[in-house]
């Protein structure tokens, strides 16, 4: 008989269900023995107190696409461990006995990184475990990518994309508060994703000055509306230089719910725009898990199930490189994956609104575009397109870039068409985008190259 143990801890998000599922499944397709499932309820707290039920293969069918947890969840943080319950039990001894009790082969438990560092305190107790990276945040050391990430950018991403709407329809400025208290990696990608004009993220502190200048510059360029997207943990420059005692000390002042609150005012107060906050809040954690979340979530299920059938315990379940492997849980517990502020997504992202604010001011820029990107156009022509694409055409890599970061995003504002529309026998026509287009136009003939007509959406423009 195998023995085994499943719970959920910490945040909920939407592929919990579909990770538990892959376990399960997987066991019981290729275990040469009965297995015996115990669910423990609300995380560790069961496990403490011994709030379980058994449970069998009918419970995990039908879950994938359920998001939230059958199990229930609850936090029980790693800092207050050793720490008695309010009722005097001791948390990891009786954690301990209930294993034992139970006479459980293995533990298999999906949280983030405060569960795991709980997980590998069990593991240091002797007990089985096996780790598996659950959070929307996407922070968790020792693997590329956790479940319930991307399903949280689909919904963030969701939350820019409506916001644009009515921001445009009222001239207004929006700033958008993300989920991410210490790591940007939801409103970096959501951000880019859904065209915010401004993203914040706690990697990087931000300048007042520099969002002040562009939400103006798009003033000054006809933008009815900017989006500013802010992870909760945002901070200034100013409040990043000062000691770490000194700056929860001023968190502790504050009287506005979060920083989005303090940003908006002071954008309202320096541009005299209207400002609104939008909180899309914990919908960025709730619903369905989204097909990728679907897939890595069985996939962490499968490899977690399969190395407990080879008795291979005390791991966390990670990607890296694109490929499924463990990471010893002493090795993971207690240590957080950043957004690395050279990483090429940043990078790509700046690339991409300094090629947007240029495009934006090409009126006024001046004239010096490389012949290469009009070789059949005389330089004499005097056709608006023709002399604004002079204008605005820089250097090849800022096309290269921006085409990149497009693929990146795996849900690219690029749309070829095989249609072509030539224009006074030029190689290459740039029409000026209008507000009711919100599109720039490039048009490649033959004999300037073979890329066709391209349609190139300037998100939030």
């Amino acid at each position: 008989m195998l023995r085994i143990g499943l719970l959920t801890s910490g945040g909920d998000c939407q592929a919990l269900n579909a990770t538990m599922r892959g376990i399960v499944k997987t066991l019981m397709t290729n275990s040469e023995e009965p297995i015996e499932i115990y669910g423990f309820e609300d995380g560790y707290q069961g496990l403490i107190y011994s709030r379980f039920r058994v449970m069998t293969p009918a419970d995990f069918s039908g879950i994938l696409t359920r998001g939230g947890t059958i199990l229930g969840t609850s936090r029980t943080p790693f800092k207050r461990l050793n720490i008695p319950e309010a009722d005097g039990v001791e948390k990891v001894p009786a954690m301990v006995h209930t294993y034992h009790k139970l006479q459980l082969d293995c533990l298999f438990m999906l949280g983030g990184n405060g569960s795991t560092k709980t997980a590998n305190r069990l593991r240091e107790e002797g007990l089985n475990v096996i780790a598996l990276p659950k959070t929307i945040d996407n922070d968790t050391w020792g693997t590329e990518m956790t479940f319930g990430f991307t399903s949280a950018i689909d919904v963030a991403t969701k939350c820019i994309d409506d916001i644009h709407t009515t921001a445009s329809s009222h001239g207004r400025v929006f700033v958008i508060e993300i989920m991410g208290h210490k790591v940007g990696w939801i409103p970096l990608y959501a951000g880019v994703a859904g065209g915010a004009d401004v993203i914040l993220i706690p990697e990087i502190p931000y300048d007042m000055d520099q969002v002040i200048k562009t939400i103006e510059h798009r003033m000054e360029t006809g933008s009815r509306f900017t989006i500013v997207a802010v992870a909760e943990g945002a901070i200034s420059k100013e409040d990043a230089a000062l000691p770490k005692k000194e700056y929860k000390k001023k968190l502790a002042e504050r009287t506005s719910p979060s920083i989005v609150y303090d940003i908006a005012k002071e954008i309202e107060a320096k541009t005299g725009r209207e400002t609104r906050v939008a909180i899309p809040g914990h919908t960025q954690r709730g619903g369905q898990p989204d097909a990728q979340d679907r897939i890595f979530a069985t996939q962490c299920g499968v490899e977690a199930a399969l190395g407990c059938l080879r008795g291979e315990f005390g791991y966390m379940i990670a990607l890296r490189d694109g490929k499924m492997c463990h990471m010893p849980l002493e090795d993971v517990a207690g240590k957080l994956k950043f957004v690395d502020p050279q990483s090429d997504l940043v990078r790509e992202a700046k690339r991409w609104h300094q090629l947007r604010r240029r495009i934006a001011s090409a009126g006024t820029a001046p004239i010096g575009a490389p012949r290469a990107y009009l070789p059949n156009c005389p330089r004499t022509c005097q056709d608006p397109a023709v002399r604004f694409a002079r204008r605005v055409l820089r250097p090849a890599e800022d096309l290269e870039v921006s085409l990149g970061l497009l693929r990146q995003l795996g849900r690219p504002r690029l749309f070829v068409f095989l249609l072509r529309v030539p224009r006074v026998g030029c190689g290459v026509h740039f029409w000026e985008f209008s507000a009711a287009e919100d599109a720039c136009i490039l048009d490649f003939g033959r004999k300037a190259g073979t890329m066709g007509r391209i349609l190139w959406k300037m998100s939030g423009s």
